[in-house]
């Protein structure tokens, strides 16, 4: 049970959701990946594409292990410091650090070929379903158990290939075949 003075939970939601936004999280030698919070560290924004700076853990402190930042170019007066906050998709940004980058080449979902095929809206090929095709064409093309990965920002060409071969009529699965 809770102590006497213990905050009601959505209070204490609500502050563990201020400090998670304002950590970092980074292996830190022998004790293992952290959320630490780091002075002033913690006030450099999210760049996922090109960040100013650089941080890691150091054992090797003057007096003791810290967190170092290091310039990842050359910086002007005036420069934003930018870090990248990791590689994760909008979820964890909305969760953890309360914002989404506007571009996040991390963000993906996995979709199995026979699911995206049904979803296609298209006839499955006469005497079969989408189920046995997709798992079939998934095979032949060897797509792994994550399936499609679809991207805001890029094509998985070995799903748009099987979703060509899947589709495909005779005539065009004859001249993918050749």
């Amino acid at each position: 049970g809770g102590g006497r003075n213990a905050p009601a939970e959505p209070a204490f939601r609500r502050a563990l959701q201020l400090v998670w936004s304002r950590c970092l999280r980074l292996r830190a030698g022998p004790h293992g990946t952290r959320r630490l919070l780091v002075p002033m560290v913690d006030l450099a924004n999210h760049d996922g594409v090109a960040p100013a700076a650089l941080f890691a853990f150091s054992a090797a402190g003057r007096r003791g292990a810290c967190v170092r930042l290091y310039a990842a170019r050359p910086l002007e007066k005036g420069d934003e410091v930018t870090i990248t906050y990791g590689d994760h998709p909008n979820a964890h940004f909305a969760q953890y650090y309360g914002f989404v980058p506007r571009h996040n080449p991390h963000d993906t979902v996995s979709v199995a070929l026979p699911q995206l095929l049904e979803l296609s809206g298209a006839a499955p090929p006469s005497g079969a379903c989408w189920a046995e095709t997709g798992q079939r064409v998934a095979a032949l093309l060897r797509l792994g158990s994550a399936g499609c990965v679809l991207s805001a920002r890029a094509v998985d060409a070995p799903c748009v290939l099987a979703l060509r071969a899947a589709l495909a009529t005779e005539a065009e699965a004859a001249q993918l075949a050749a």
